[in-house]
């Protein structure tokens, strides 16, 4: 389904009226006998501004919006594990065909790779793009639910009625009760590379392309972060939207120019003033966890390589870069932790996320 400017309209309508605000509606539906009616309409609000809470900020050309989770909840140094494993290029073209690989092979070396992650005992996690079919996602969104651990993962292409769809989904845990539970969101790809775009048109489908670029800034545990696919970061216009108001940026990628993406990388922690946790396959290597300081201590961890799953551990500290970022240049010349702040550093944006607001 395409409009009159040749764009297709699935995105629209997926951001419309939120699909977050549908899942909730169906949650209604299925936990409304569980209590009385009077009790049940008191308590639905408390249950949905638990699970999310949605702020938009919209402009001519792209959506920037806001999310929160866990909202009265911090971890100011959250343990990362990035997941340094070789995404097969077979999968992602079984995928795109819709016979994708699910072989009982495919999900024992993914049940022990999470048994492996939750060892390490991670607050957060990231996977590159592609790391995953659909058709297991839910293993997935499981473990980050059963051990309450942020996960940020690249799917496997969705192709329906000729449209072949690249999403990239964040599963935030959160714990209401005593029960625990995850919010799932969904992405579609703002920008799809042109070996992608070459690469879906020559086996017969089409790219979607959204009319409005879309975003997310979300807040979970008082960590303030978004989420791009590797071309999208090679928009500056769009990158440029989340100046001042994350502490980390994620960037999903299956990609072989290393080099070119390391450099955006490297600009981003600087202009940005952020964490970056940049995850690739395995054979391509770069996989990171990096950080607004000197060249000698930008990366926490750096990787490429290895034939075996393994996720490899880095701790940022959130409060102390916050910290940084709030003083002035006269207070901030001698300490040497980070990078001097750019121009037009917006500190109330900082006060904000200091604030939990």
């Amino acid at each position: 389904m395409e409009n009159k400017n040749g764009y297709f309209d699935i995105a629209d309508y997926y951001e419309n009226e939120h699909f977050l605000n549908q899942a909730f509606e169906r949650f209604k539906m299925a936990n409304q006998n569980h209590m009385s009616s009077d009790k049940f309409e008191k308590s639905i609000d408390y249950f949905r501004d638990k699970f999310y809470k949605i702020k938009e900020n919209n402009n001519d050309d792209e959506v920037l919006q806001e999310i929160h989770f866990n909202s009265t909840e911090e971890k100011l140094k959250p343990k990362i594990g990035v997941a340094n494993t070789f995404i097969d290029h077979k999968n992602i073209i079984e995928g795109l065909r819709n016979t994708p690989n699910i072989s009982n092979t495919r999900y024992q070396n993914l049940v022990r790779f999470l048994k492996e992650t939750r060892r390490n005992k991670v607050d957060i996690v990231a996977f590159p793009e592609f790391f995953i079919p659909v058709e297991i996602f839910s293993s997935l969104v499981r473990y980050a639910e059963k051990n309450q651990t942020l996960v940020v993962s690249g799917l496997e292409h969705i192709t329906v009625n000729n449209y072949s769809f690249n999403f990239v989904a964040t599963i935030l845990p959160i714990e209401i009760d005593g029960y625990k539970d995850a919010t799932i969101v969904f992405r579609l790809k703002n920008h799809y590379a042109p070996l992608e775009e070459e690469f879906i048109k020559g086996n017969h489908y089409l790219v979607p392309k959204p009319s409005k670029s879309r975003y997310h800034i979300f807040k979970w545990k008082n960590i303030y972060f978004s989420v791009f696919y590797c071309f999208e970061l090679a928009n500056i216009a769009h990158r440029s939207l989340l100046r001042s108001k994350i502490d980390l940026l994620f960037a999903i990628e299956y990609n072989q120019d290393t080099n070119y993406f390391s450099n955006l990388v490297e600009s981003i922690i600087r202009d940005i003033h952020c964490y970056v946790v940049q995850v690739n396959s395995s054979h391509f290597g770069d996989t990171r966890i990096s950080q607004p300081a000197k060249s000698y201590d930008v990366d926490i961890v750096k990787l490429k390589g290895g034939e075996n799953n393994v996720t490899v551990l880095g701790t940022i500290e959130i409060d102390k870069l916050r910290e940084f970022q709030r003083k002035k240049y006269s207070l901030t010349k001698t300490d040497k932790t980070f990078k001097p702040l750019p121009p037009d550093f917006d500190k109330n944006e900082v006060l904000k996320r200091i604030k939990n607001q």
